[in-house]
């Protein structure tokens, strides 16, 4: 199975239009071709819904649940799988500076202690997590910035 994503973060630049070319294209050609429709707008689905033939097939999911729907599509044989979806939004230096404090308390939560400059590297993993499970992103360096200036202080 191929996997074809086609991401971005400003909006109205072609994501959609060009994933659905591709994958009419593709199916046209005979491939058996999957769209998963990311974006919570769902326009790939609603265009799929007017559209009112069975392929492409398109799915609309949620980003949490992306795996799954991969996996299915490789159960089911599809031979291109393409992933239409808009980056989830960044997080400002405020946004991760909170994201940080809540990492560092729920930290001294289940340790009973703050945690140290050597556990950064642990720190750093538990802010990018909480940050990707609420459907967001950060810059890496501001992370680890945000998590150095926390543990000096």
């Amino acid at each position: 199975m191929n996997v074809l994503a086609i991401i971005g973060q400003k909006g109205g630049n072609g994501k959609t239009t060009t994933a659905l070319g591709l994958a009419v294209a593709a199916s046209l050609a005979g491939r058996d071709v999957a769209v998963i429709d990311l974006d919570p707008q769902t326009t790939a689905a609603n265009w799929s819904d007017r559209r009112g033939k069975e392929t492409p097939a398109v799915v609309s999911c949620q980003v949490s649940r992306l795996a799954q729907v991969l996996a299915a599509a490789a159960k089911e044989a599809a031979e291109i799988v393409i992933v239409e979806e808009f980056l989830p939004k960044a997080l400002d230096e405020a946004g991760i500076k909170a994201v940080v404090a809540e990492a560092i308390a729920a930290h001294e939560a289940t340790s009973g202690q703050k945690p140290t400059p050597r556990e950064m590297g642990t720190m750093i993993k538990a802010v990018q997590a909480k940050i990707a499970a609420q459907g967001l992103r950060a810059e890496g360096k501001l992370v680890s910035e945000a998590v150095k200036a926390a543990l000096a202080g």
